[in-house]
């Protein structure tokens, strides 16, 4: 199989943009907002990003109970740094499902946006927005809501939730 290869419109992907995508590393056609993904090696949908946050853990070792003092401040510190950080990616992240955005497709846009205000896209546009910069899949915050955490709020926050 191969992007060159007529193929009948039912064997294709639906696509809200109106044309397939093909994977070079998985020899795959694949649907919109669909990456590949190195770390699996397989093209994953709606792929947002890896997290680096466990690599950030004993980041800072004690030497032992010298004084109770100091160890409640390096950790109320440390857990201020986690808290900043955390509440950050949460409500950049809640932000986003409020759009219906992946990350991806969000830093495909700034920088597609700051090109158009200097005038450098060339005609250049990005999968899943129109030229004027519309997200054809935004749907409205609360559809967008729903369409990721689903329609019973008893469900939002539980581990199957997506």
């Amino acid at each position: 199989m191969s992007p060159e290869e007529p193929k009948r419109s039912q064997d294709l992907p639906y696509s809200v943009l109106g044309y397939p995508r093909w994977c070079e590393s998985c020899q795959l056609w694949k649907p919109d907002r669909a990456h590949h993904c190195r770390v699996c090696n397989a093209c994953v949908l709606r792929m947002d990003h890896w997290t680096f946050i466990t690599s950030l853990v004993a980041f800072i070792q004690f030497h032992g109970m010298s004084t109770f003092d100091s160890i409640a401040l390096a950790i109320l510190i440390i857990a201020g740094i986690f808290t900043v950080a955390v509440g950050t990616f949460t409500l950049s992240h809640l932000w986003l499902v409020l759009i219906n955005r992946t990350t991806i497709e969000n830093s495909q846009f700034q920088s597609w946006n700051k090109d158009q205000k200097s005038g450098k896209t060339n005609g250049r546009l990005i999968q899943g927005f129109t030229e004027s910069g519309k997200n054809v899949f935004n749907q409205g915050w609360k559809n967008n809501w729903m369409e990721i955490m689903g329609s019973n709020p008893w469900l939002w926050f539980g581990k199957d939730t997506v």
